[in-house]
């Protein structure tokens, strides 16, 4: 253990350690232990570090999240480096300020990403980089803090490969918000320094850096902060516990050991002057996102943080190993089933049980690790239990009654805490494991033996994760979509202007609403599309019309009449149009049905705005207005286009109306009622129409409704009519 001479290097094979291998005698005993945790290190990287981001051909994740906290980058980048945007109101779900609020910031690992931004890296490849300098910092600081507890090389590497690379990790691919968990090992192994320190002054230098290290996670994430704190908590009443004789024994008045000689005074204050600085972070960045919250009223019901809590099954699930992944579909329904992805791998699980075994069975590990594998355990026991859901009752319905708690909603996320301490009990296996192995006859035994137990733990631990699947999307899939965004930019665009993408196709809302988000900023322009953690109150669901943004800010800050009607005159949609088909050659043939189902993804290309997801049969319209855009077949004697539609009409709903033009026509209508629920839908082509093209259809449903308005379900999407198909005749 490192003395209170403070941090002092810590002696190679020190209480046989690295398995012996140094009691041979024999030079290649030396560099074995250096060699084997290189070897991890390597497939750390080039297994699973790599591989998580495509060798830089890829991004980790969708296209959800992973663009999301590169907007986030870039916007904490351009604010640093000068640029007018406001750090708390990025201007995305606008006009709705101070909305950074709504998610993590990055303020802790933006450095990395502004480096490579700075020296012309593009946005896409600086994530990457960022990402990847995430992974190794956790893998090198957890390596630093077991070597810094006297654990052997080999036990250090492949502690710091399960506190890394274990396959809850993996969640981190679609959150890479959760990436940068360096500061959770450095923050443990001072506050444990502390706590054992017989010196005061090196007991308030310790505290205060473990206290910085704390503010750095919350300034990498704050869910992770916040988890921290409870690992740090459960690790404080574990060493209590494991030391309250000693304590008791101690008859100093309590404030007297925490007094430090004149001469030493300046270590003590340096210490309390970190504590007071991290206080000073934490608390300016809580009392923001407080304020945020106190202004949009956010807040979350503890219930649904009590359905999201992790269940027992949760610790058997990740869907992505090919060991746990044999039985994870029997494990039932999990709410946010990614959430509850906390398997930690079989081999690790086997090597944990075994590290906890060494603790309180065997006598070969060295007194001070045995000491520091109890409170990590115990501090591990009572954050899983303080954590746990049974049956829709836990321990943490304790804390939801501090304030600001039930803001956390995803509380699994706390096992990439949890592998910290997990990584201290696999690193005392690893290593009691070998010391029991050879502390007798080691000269006896013969190298086959000795690589035989060398590669043991190699062979659980690592292959798992190594072997596991990332979610992984091509970044050339994100240059290509704004690619297209910036087709669609018209060729005069106002300098107040608002920019807009609607839904369209069949792509989940947040595909679009990222979109308008990254080239919103790319032009430095303000866009009312979104995408955060929380909406703003009010809010309609991702997906709908301009208007009803607007309305929704007009309601919370009381805007006068007509100042809805002046924004919208501001905003510019960015929509496919007849230009960006034609430059990508997009057809239509006659007499051949062109369906909208699911099963025809292509064609809802079509569907410009205002429509629903596909299904199986056919797309809904949602809302009031919605827009169709088909090219026209090559060659004459077109008459008509068909359309076969499905109104949503019933006993309930018996009547139907829709308005629409073509081509910017005259306005027309169509009723559906129950009488003639299914007549077919036939709009006219005429000469101006082959003129051009095309036919640019705009419809207007005067009288949409919601199945749940009706009774008939908990559907909420306003629903016009379904477009089965279409057809040239």
């Amino acid at each position: 253990m490192p003395k209170d001479g403070f941090l002092q290097s810590p002696a190679p094979f020190m209480d046989q350690t690295d398995y012996c291998f140094s009691k041979s005698g024999k030079l290649w005993g030396y560099y074995i232990p250096h060699l084997v945790a290189a070897l991890i290190f390597t497939l750390f990287v080039v297994g699973f570090v790599m591989r998580s981001v495509g060798w830089f051909s890829a991004a980790p994740g969708d296209l959800g999240d992973p663009r999301l906290n590169s907007y986030f980058l870039e916007h904490v980048w351009l604010w640093a480096s000068g640029a007018k945007v406001s750090l708390w109101s990025p201007n995305f779900f606008y006009p709705f300020p101070h909305i950074l609020g709504f998610s993590d910031n990055h303020f802790g690992s933006v450095f990395f990403y502004g480096l490579f931004r700075y020296f012309g890296v593009s946005r896409e490849y600086a994530f990457d980089a960022w990402f990847v300098i995430g992974a190794l910092l956790n893998f090198l600081a957890s390596f630093w803090a077991l070597r810094q507890w006297r654990f052997g090389l080999i036990a250090s590497a492949l502690g710091a490969f399960v506190f890394s690379a274990s396959l809850p990790v993996l969640m981190a691919d679609n959150a890479a918000q959760l990436n940068y968990r360096f500061a959770i090992p450095l923050a443990w192994f001072f506050l444990y320094q502390a706590l054992i320190s017989s010196a005061n002054q090196m007991r308030w230098l310790y505290f205060g850096i473990s206290c910085l290290f704390v503010a750095e996670q919350f300034l990498c994430s704050i869910y992770l902060g916040v988890l921290l704190v409870y690992s740090l908590a459960a690790m404080v009443i574990a060493w209590w516990w494991i030391f309250r004789n000693k304590t008791m024994e101690n008859k100093k008045p309590f404030l007297d050991q925490f007094k430090v000689s004149r001469d030493q005074q300046h270590l003590a204050l340096f210490g309390i002057t970190l504590i007071l600085v991290a206080g000073l972070m934490i608390g300016s960045l809580l009392f923001q996102y407080h304020q945020i919250a106190r202004e949009y009223g956010l807040a979350r019901d503890n219930a649904e943080v009590i359905s999201m809590l992790p269940k027992v099954g949760s610790y058997l699930l990740s869907d992505r190993s090919f060991t746990s992944g044999m039985w994870s579909t029997n494990l039932g329904w999990f709410a946010q089933r990614q959430e509850n992805q906390l398997f930690i791998g079989l081999g690790v699980m086997l090597f944990l049980l075994a590290g906890i075994y060494g603790c309180y069975r065997s006598s070969v590990a060295p007194i001070a690790l045995v000491q520091l594998g109890k409170v990590a355990f115990i501090s591990l026991a009572l954050v899983w239990l303080m954590t746990l859901q049974v049956s829709g009752y836990s321990l943490y319905s304790a804390l939801l009654q501090l304030p600001g708690i039930n803001a956390i909603r995803s509380v699994g996320r706390v096992i990439l805490v949890l592998l910290f301490p997990i990584a201290i009990l696999v690193a005392i296996a690893v290593q009691a494991g070998g010391s029991w192995l050879f502390s007798k006859g080691t000269q006896e035994k013969s190298i086959f033996v000795k690589v035989s137990v060398l590669a043991l733990p190699l062979l659980m631990l690592m292959p798992e994760s190594i072997f596991s699947r990332h979610d992984t999307t091509l970044l050339s899939s994100w240059q290509e979509r704004m690619h297209k965004m910036e087709q669609l930019i018209p060729s005069v665009l106002s300098s107040d202007a608002i920019l807009f993408v609607p839904r369209s196709g069949a792509e989940p809302s947040w595909a679009g609403e990222l979109d308008g988000m990254l080239i919103s900023q790319d032009l430095g322009l303000p866009t009312i599309n979104g995408y955060s953690g929380s909406l703003p109150p009010g809010y309609p669901d991702l997906g709908v019309s301009a208007r009803a943004r607007f309305e929704a800010y007009a309601k919370l800050k009381q805007q006068p009449e007509g100042w809805i009607d002046g924004q919208l005159e501001r905003v510019t949609k960015l929509k496919i149009n007849m230009s960006w088909l034609k430059k990508n050659e997009v057809v239509t043939l006659r007499n051949k049905p062109i369906a909208t189902n699911s099963e025809k993804i292509n064609n809802q290309i079509f569907l410009v705005e205002g429509w629903a997801l596909p299904e199986p049969w056919g797309t809904w319209t949602v809302d009031h207005d919605s827009q169709l855009l088909v090219p026209l077949p090559k060659g004459d004697n077109l008459n008509e286009l068909e359309l076969n539609i499905q109104p949503f009409i019933n006993a309930l709903h018996p009547k139907l109306l829709v308005r629409y033009s073509v081509n910017n026509g005259p306005l027309l209508s169509r009723t559906w009622n129950l009488d003639q629920p299914q007549s077919a839908f036939k709009i006219p082509i005429t000469k101006n129409d082959v003129t051009l093209g095309y036919l640019n259809i705009q419809f207007h449903i005067e009288n949409p409704q919601s199945p749940k308005q009706l009774g008939q379900g908990e559907d909420t999407r306003m629903l016009g009519f379904g477009l089965k198909s279409m057809t040239f005749n």
